[in-house]
C-alpha cells in the first residue's frame, strides 16, 4: 500500500496567529500539540492514520497544512499521532501545557499530532509550485454518508492549485501523493463536490440526522470589544460555548440534529464580530456533530450595516434588498460557515429527517429589506412580497405536508414588548408587512414562527381565519431572547431554546436560562417548558 501525505485545511480564530502559537511552544518545548478540527461528517480515517502512526515509531513524517486565508502551505514535522481506534472516539490533548491555548477549553477531538517544526511558507507562488508535485488518492471513506460527497472521482488527479483544494470546502482533510506520470494532467480537473443545497439555499432532498432536539440561538452580538456582550473573558467564543453548553446538558435528552440562528450574530455587521460568529459556530458543529450546511442562519437588523445613502424623503422608498457593502461581511461569514453562497435575498430553505422519522421543513426569510440609516427604518422589520413569491417557488410547497413547518425571521411578527413609549419621528420596532407574513404562514400550512429582535422569550397561539380557509388556522409564534448580549430587559437571563421532539405526536419547547445574571437558580436553568401537538389535519403518521 502506498503511503498518503495528510493534508489539513486551518485558518486563523479571530485575532490569533495559530501558526505562531505553535512555534512559540516548539521554541520553549521542543515540540507542540496540535489537533484536526473535523467537520460534523468527517470520519478519523483510521486505517490510513494508523499507518502512519506506525511509521512514527521508526521516522518522523510530514503533514501539509493550508492556510484557508492567506492560501499558503505549511510542510510541518510529525513525531507522534494519538488517536482512538474506536470509531467516532475523540481524545483530548496528551500534553495540555505542550498545546496552544485555543485547544484547551475545545476538549476531545478525533486526532492530535505531535509537531517539532515547522517550515514555510516562503509566497504564495512557492506554495502554488509546491502543491502541483501531488495528486488525489483515497484510502478510507472520511465522510458519513458516500452519496453526499464524492471525492474518489479525483483519485489519480494532479492539484491543480492550492486554491483548488480549498474549494473543496466541506472538506478539513485530503490524501495526497507524489504525482506520476500516469496521473491526469493539469488541464483535465475533474473536481467535483455534492452538496445538497443548490445554488439558491434551498435543499433539494432532505439531510437525514441522528438527533431529535433542535437548537435555537438568536442575538449573540459579537462584537470588537464585547462591551455589548454578557461574557467578558479573552475568548468570547469559547466562553460563551462553555456557558451554553453547561446548560443544555441538564435539559437535553436527545443529540442536536441542527441549529437555528434567528439573526443579530453581531453587533456592529464587523468583520471581528463575524469571526466570533463563525468560530462559535464552527466549534457548535464539531462540538455536536451538526452539518453546517442544514444550518439555518438569517440576519438580523445589526447584521446589515447602515447605508452611506441618506433616505430621500421625497422619493418613493425603494426595495433594494440591501446594498452590498452593507450586507458583505453577512455574505462572507454565511459562506464560510455554510459552504455556499447566500442568495440575492439572504433567505434559504432546508429539509431535515430527524432521528425519529420525523420530516422537518425550515424557512429563514430577511426581514432586513429596508436599507436602514441612523434615521430611518432603523430596526424596523419588512419581508416584501418579491421575497414571498420567490420562497414559495423555491420551496414548492403545497398544502398538505406530512412534514412540521417552521418559519424563522427576526423580527417579530407580532409585538412583544408590553408598551412603546410614543415620541416623535422614533424608530419603533415593527414589522411592516405583519399581515403578509401572516398570510404566508396561513397559505402553506406552516406550524411555528420564530423569531428573535427584542431579547425577550414568550410564547403565543394565534388563531387566524379568511376568505382562503373554511377552518380556523392555528400556529406559534416563539420569541426568542438573547444567548448573550448584555443588554437584556430587567430582570431577564441569557436564554436559548430547543424544540424536542422526542414525545411522539408532540414538539416541547424548553427555553433555558444560560448564565447567572438573572434571578433564576442557575442549577434548574428551564425558564419554561410548553408542549405543542404536532398533528394536524394536514399531517398523520402511522405509530
Amino acid at each position: 500500500m502506498e503511503v498518503p501525505t495528510i493534508a489539513i485545511r486551518f485558518r486563523d480564530i479571530g485575532t490569533l496567529d495559530s501558526i505562531n502559537a505553535h512555534k512559540e511552544i516548539i521554541s520553549e518545548q521542543g515540540y507542540a500539540w496540535g489537533g484536526w478540527w473535523n467537520k460534523a461528517w468527517e470520519y478519523l480515517p483510521i486505517h490510513a492514520i494508523s499507518v502512519l502512526d506506525s511509521l512514527t515509531k521508526n521516522a518522523a513524517i510530514k503533514f501539509l497544512f493550508i492556510h484557508s486565508e492567506k492560501n499558503v502551505i505549511y510542510e510541518m514535522t510529525i513525531s507522534e499521532l494519538c488517536f482512538s481506534h474506536e470509531p467516532g472516539q475523540k481524545v483530548v490533548s496528551p500534553e495540555k501545557d505542550k498545546t496552544p491555548a485555543f485547544y484547551r477549553e475545545f476538549g476531545g477531538l478525533l486526532l492530535w499530532f505531535k509537531i517539532t517544526s515547522i517550515e514555510g511558507p516562503s509566497s504564495s507562488e512557492a506554495s502554488e509550485t509546491f502543491i502541483k508535485e501531488y495528486a488525489y488518492c483515497d484510502y478510507d471513506a472520511i465522510h458519513k454518508s458516500s452519496d453526499r460527497y464524492d471525492y474518489s472521482q479525483n483519485n489519480g488527479k494532479i492539484v491543480s492549485s492550492v486554491e483548488e483544494l480549498l474549494a473543496q470546502r466541506p472538506r478539513t482533510m485530503f490524501f495526497l501523493r507524489p504525482k506520476t506520470d500516469a496521473d491526469t494532467s493539469l488541464s483535465e480537473p475533474k473536481l467535483r463536490t455534492i452538496i445538497e443545497s443548490n445554488e439558491e439555499n434551498f435543499s433539494k432532498e432532505f439531510y437525514k440526522t441522528d438527533g431529535n432536539t433542535l437548537l435555537l440561538l438568536s442575538d449573540l452580538h459579537f462584537s470588537e470589544n464585547g462591551n455589548n456582550y454578557t461574557f467578558q473573558e479573552c475568548n468570547l467564543a469559547q466562553k460563551s460555548l462553555n456557558s451554553l453548553m453547561d446548560s443544555i446538558a441538564k435539559v437535553l435528552d436527545s443529540k442536536i440534529a441542527s441549529a437555528i440562528i434567528a439573526g443579530d450574530l453581531t453587533c456592529y455587521g464587523s468583520k471581528v464580530g463575524f469571526d466570533k460568529a463563525e468560530s462559535f459556530l464552527n466549534n457548535l458543529c464539531v462540538s455536536h456533530d451538526i452539518a453546517p450546511e442544514s444550518l439555518t442562519l438569517v440576519p438580523g437588523n445589526h447584521d446589515i450595516k447602515f447605508s452611506d445613502t441618506p433616505t430621500q424623503l421625497d422619493q418613493p422608498i425603494s426595495i433594494e434588498w440591501t446594498d452590498a457593502k452593507s450586507k458583505k461581511e453577512f455574505v462572507t461569514f454565511y459562506e464560510k460557515v455554510c459552504n455556499v453562497k447566500p442568495n440575492e435575498y439572504l433567505n434559504c430553505g432546508r429539509r431535515l429527517i430527524l432521528g425519529n422519522q420525523l420530516p422537518i421543513e425550515i424557512v429563514g426569510l430577511n426581514s432586513n429589506c429596508l436599507q436602514q440609516t441612523a434615521e430611518h427604518f432603523q430596526g424596523m422589520g419588512f419581508v416584501g412580497l418579491e421575497q414571498i413569491q420567490m420562497v414559495e417557488e423555491k420551496l414548492g410547497w403545497k398544502n398538505e405536508s406530512y412534514a412540521y413547518r417552521i418559519l424563522v425571521l427576526h423580527h417579530h411578527v407580532f409585538p412583544v414588548e408590553y408598551i412603546q413609549e410614543p415620541k416623535a419621528n422614533h424608530m419603533y420596532s415593527l414589522s411592516l408587512d405583519a399581515g403578509l407574513l401572516a398570510s404566508f404562514v396561513e397559505r402553506n400550512k406552516i406550524d411555528l414562527v420564530i423569531h428573535g429582535h427584542k431579547h425577550s422569550s414568550s410564547f403565543l397561539e394565534v388563531g387566524k381565519k379568511s376568505h382562503r380557509s373554511k377552518d380556523l388556522s392555528k400556529f406559534s409564534i416563539l420569541s426568542l431572547g438573547s444567548a448573550s448580549s448584555s443588554d437584556l430587559i430587567h430582570g431577564k437571563a441569557n436564554s436559548v431554546a430547543l424544540l424536542d421532539f422526542n414525545k411522539f405526536g408532540f414538539v416541547t419547547i424548553k427555553v433555558i436560562q444560560i448564565n447567572c445574571l438573572g434571578e433564576n437558580d442557575a442549577d434548574n436553568p428551564v425558564i419554561f417548558t410548553h408542549e405543542i401537538p404536532i398533528f394536524k389535519s394536514n399531517r398523520s403518521f402511522d405509530s
